[in-house]
């Protein structure tokens, strides 16, 4: 499927390591890499819609998630409203907010021990590594270093080893890829047709999901400490932290600014 030739420039000059690629190639082992990939990737959203949990909250949970929600809009929109208007609701927020949270379900602690919980990150977990670690067996078994194409821009030697997975050829240079880099390059080059044919909905964000592996969350939700956040509010609705100014009072002067001839 492809050869390799070695030019000597000159007598003692070092050997260059060219390889001749087989036009077949792209359509008997780049052109079903990629397929082939795409296709998992759109597998793995699936089965990420079928098995992700729907979890139900408590009341309790979702009235106090509304009010950290309506604290914060009234606070960040206070400028609209008149100051006496918002001293009463300043007044409210603050027995709101001073009220002990009753929901468990964003308590980091308590969902430690949630089986329910534990089976989703599992889950989650499967998806992203099983279907990688396969579609590797995949490759390396039916390509097995196959020299698949050519980077259009040079590169140094220390991406060697990264791009030449399977080969032990020193001269060879560094630009020609070989079948299980280019899956890997397939892998994150498709995410944009992925995120056009789902319509932007995908389920599962390889870049999220590193990033959530190298935070330690694991992939699972992400918990709330319902009474810290309660506690946190209460401290921003404070007279020192938020100052009122009506923003209506100073329009016409305003106006007049933008407007000196009027």
């Amino acid at each position: 499927s492809y050869s390799f030739c070695t030019l000597l420039r000159g007598v003692g000059q070092t050997m260059t390591g060219i390889v001749l690629l087989d036009p077949n190639i792209r359509a008997w082992a780049l052109i079903p890499i990629a397929v082939i990939t795409l296709v998992v990737q759109l597998f793995k959203h699936y089965a990420a819609l079928l098995m992700k949990d729907r979890k139900e909250y408590s009341p309790e949970f979702m009235k106090e998630t509304q009010t950290i929600q309506k604290a914060v809009y009234t606070r960040s929109n206070r400028g609209w409203v008149p100051k006496d208007s918002f001293e009463e609701r300043r007044r409210k927020m603050n027995i709101l907010l001073k009220e002990k949270p009753e929901s468990d379900e964003g308590n980091p602690m308590a969902s430690m021990g949630d089986p329910m919980q534990m089976r989703g990150m599992m889950t989650q977990q499967l998806l992203q590594i099983g279907p990688h670690l396969v579609m590797m067996q995949f490759v390396s078994y039916f390509f097995p270093s196959f020299v698949i194409a050519k980077l259009p821009f040079p590169l140094t030697s220390r991406f060697r080893g990264m791009l030449q997975r399977g080969i032990e050829h020193p001269t060879l240079e560094v630009t020609y890829i070989t079948s299980l880099c280019g899956h890997f390059l397939v892998m994150f080059g498709v995410r944009g047709i992925i995120t056009l044919v789902l319509d932007g909905a995908s389920e599962l964000d390889e870049a999220e999901h590193f990033k959530n592996m190298a935070e330690g969350s694991m992939g699972g939700p992400k918990q709330v400490d319902m009474p810290k956040l309660f506690t946190s509010e209460l401290e921003n609705w404070s007279e020192a932290l938020t100052v009122h100014e009506f923003h209506l009072k100073t329009s016409e002067k305003r106006l007049l600014e933008l407007n000196p001839e009027v």
